[in-house]
């Protein structure tokens, strides 16, 4: 699923839906002791978020609220979304540090804005216009930003796929502070882009896939070994 849908800023801030993703949010929380996700919750995100009949959205969505319930280190998440907001829900009062690069200026307010109207203070939402780096293009974090240190799970939803490289700068950039078994979720592997993607990070590192399809695409689940 690219990065969310960034359509229509206007008609997504709209009162009620800030309403229908808090009372959602708050729904989600309940069966975070026992690692239950609860499916109303999830139809109602997507109702929020303009995404309801999208299959792909639901079954992303809930990949990254389980992953979310069984990991327990940080968090850094490659574009930003309604997974910003499941993530910092399910992260709240957990002492987790929960990081999120954004390269779209007008989307980074947008995000940030909702975060702020659900009462999601510990995410870190980062502005980080794309940089080429060699061959090339990633996220460009401010000067004085350090990614944290063990990063159990990373969430990579972008950048775009027309970026140069598509989303290959994810691995050889945060190589060195990935925790040993961490697990990373790539988002449209059904893609031949994302596909040439995992080909080009086994040489860079050893690791296991597990896919996850839907009616329309696919996510791969990878475990750093």
């Amino acid at each position: 699923m690219e990065s969310q849908p960034r359509s229509s800023y206007k008609q997504r801030g709209a009162p009620w839906r800030s309403v229908l993703l808090n009372y959602a949010l708050k729904r989600l929380l309940i069966g975070r002791g026992q690692d239950k996700i609860s499916n109303i919750a999830l139809l109602l995100i997507l109702m929020s978020w303009g995404n309801l009949f999208y299959s792909a959205g639901w079954r992303y969505l809930r990949q990254v609220a389980k992953s979310a319930l069984q990991r327990d280190g940080a968090v850094l998440e490659c574009g930003s979304g309604a997974t910003t907001l499941i993530v910092g829900a399910l992260t709240a009062h957990q002492g987790r540090r929960v990081q999120v690069l954004e390269h779209n200026l007008a989307w980074f307010d947008h995000i940030n804005g909702m975060l702020q109207r659900v009462g999601i203070d510990h995410v870190e939402l980062v502005y980080a216009p794309l940089r080429e780096f060699d061959g090339y293009s990633w996220y460009g974090p401010p000067e004085g930003f350090h990614y944290a240190d063990n990063i159990d799970l990373v969430i990579c939803d972008g950048p775009p796929s027309g970026t140069l490289g598509g989303r290959y700068g994810m691995l050889p950039r945060l190589m060195p502070h990935l925790r040993e078994g961490a697990t990373i979720l790539l988002d449209d592997t059904h893609r031949r882009g994302e596909r040439h993607i995992l080909k080009r990070w086994q040489d860079l590192a050893h690791f296991n896939t597990r896919r996850s399809r839907g009616l329309v695409s696919e996510s791969t689940e990878i475990t750093l070994a």
